[in-house]
């Protein structure tokens, strides 16, 4: 049997595959090295890169048929062009021919600007579907591989590189350049990839407690060190902190406490 990459909750995940998984956006996501070139992965970016090139011949195909259009002249009389059609053609009655042929000419018109309305528009829908799939796909599975591995180069510790992971995903966006997929990080410096981004985070006050464990029993290591301890109550009313509400709450995380959290909810007044 095929191993999933996804699972709904963590106690559908294999306990040899536990050590692998990622919880991203409520759901738990399997880590899986060199994902862009499995496959299923490969045929996918294919496709999407098939649909596009489709799409393209397909604009290039209506402006070609606009610039035909655009050379007729500003006098162009479609029943004029009829009448000539029907003089080289020597009708006996070409009055009442004329007629007729205008009204196929319409009929035929509507016909296929009806039936090319209805095929495009399917076809941008199941395009636009497609698309959505494959994006999102490829979104999460890029941004994760190399997020995962920019952490890793950046010396985060295991038992925390989940918790980084939580709180550093939503930061990276993937973004295309000339059919190629690029992680981008937006700072106050420009942006940089997720790898360099890890480097320059760790650094920092907010990425340093992830970098290396704390040792010694029966301590959280927000505990160990008095300088990493979360100050005051970030759910106060009066002080509200955003940064540190997510530090308590980031599973993984060197601050993780989820008890001590809604002990403070509750002393703020704030419900769950």
């Amino acid at each position: 049997m095929a191993i999933k990459t996804q699972y709904e909750v963590a106690d559908e995940i294999p306990e040899d595959l536990r050590d692998h998984s990622v919880e991203v956006d409520g759901k738990f996501i399997i880590e899986v090295e060199d994902i862009e070139t499995h496959p299923k992965v490969v045929k996918l970016k294919n496709a999407y890169t098939r649909e596009k090139e489709k799409r393209d011949s397909q604009a290039q195909a209506i402006a070609d048929l606009q610039i035909k259009l655009d050379t007729l002249p500003e006098d162009f009389d479609p029943e004029r062009w009829v009448e000539l059609k029907l003089m080289e053609s020597k009708q006996v009655d070409p009055e009442k021919q004329k007629e007729a042929i205008k009204k196929e000419l319409e009929t035929q018109r509507q016909t296929v600007k009806a039936d090319l309305e209805k095929a495009w528009e399917a076809e941008k829908k199941k395009f636009s579907e497609e698309n959505k799939v494959l994006s999102d796909f490829l979104e999460k599975t890029i941004k994760q591989d190399r997020l995962r591995a920019g952490l890793i180069d950046a010396g985060v510790a295991k038992e925390y590189l989940a918790g980084a992971m939580a709180l550093l995903h939503p930061r990276v966006k993937i973004v295309q350049e000339e059919g190629d997929f690029k992680d981008v990080v937006e700072t106050d410096m420009g942006d940089i990839n997720a790898k360099d981004y890890a480097a320059k985070w760790v650094t920092q006050d907010e990425g340093k407690p992830y970098v290396k464990a704390a040792s010694g029993p029966d301590l959280k290591p927000n505990q160990k060190n008095p300088s990493l301890q979360i100050n005051g109550n970030p759910w106060d009313p009066a002080n509200p902190n955003l940064t540190e509400q997510t530090k308590l709450l980031t599973k993984g995380g060197p601050f993780y406490d989820p008890q001590k959290a809604e002990r403070l909810k509750r002393a703020a007044g704030v419900k769950a």
